[in-house]
């Protein structure tokens, strides 16, 4: 039963991606969003410190959040799995209540860290 409500979310979710334009956030705003809203555990600059590690109760350990840039990679082209990382995230990063505005801010400025494919 749990998995029908967090399928159901994915797809509130995913409906107004589908009708934006991938891009449409701006990414000067979501970098100084991600200093604001996610540094304290991620690194989203490349010159920002490593941030502390994270307390993870479930597995009774510390764990290092990861970069932007590995989010980057690991979403590649996939906004609607971007929206769900942030909007459904897995313990320990907890829930955030982002506008659709503040959501494709970030969503531009972590797309903008991926790293191009060499030919």
């Amino acid at each position: 039963m749990h998995s029908i409500w967090k399928a159901a979310a994915l797809v509130a979710i995913a409906l107004p991606l589908a009708t934006s334009a991938q891009g449409a956030g701006s990414i000067a705003h979501g970098c100084t969003k991600a200093i604001a809203y996610c540094s304290a555990c991620h690194k989203v600059t490349d010159t920002q410190a490593q941030p502390p590690q994270v307390y993870d109760r479930e597995a009774d350990d510390h764990i290092q959040a990861p970069s932007f840039a590995t989010i980057a990679a690991k979403y590649a082209n996939n906004e609607v799995g971007l929206s769900a990382f942030v909007h459904l995230p897995q313990y320990p990063m907890p829930a955030q209540e982002l506008s659709p505005t503040d959501l494709a801010d970030l969503s531009a400025y972590i797309f903008s860290l991926r790293t191009p494919k060499k030919p």
